[in-house]
């Protein structure tokens, strides 16, 4: 796990549900680092998907 994220947002848009209040923070990122996060997510996802399958055979 990485060290606390020292994110600046540039934007939080806010929708109001009748039982709750969901505040959406959007980081002000460049194209480097959004692309860099979501190589992480791809990888992230195929660990899950090869899990599952394996999982499924047993």
């Amino acid at each position: 796990m990485q060290g606390k994220c020292r994110d600046t947002y540039k934007e939080i848009k806010t929708f109001e549900y009748p039982n709750a209040i969901v505040r959406v923070h959007i980081p002000d990122l460049t194209l480097e680092e959004r692309e860099r996060r979501m190589e992480v997510i791809k990888a992230a996802a195929a660990v899950l998907v090869l899990e599952s399958e394996k999982k499924a055979r047993v």
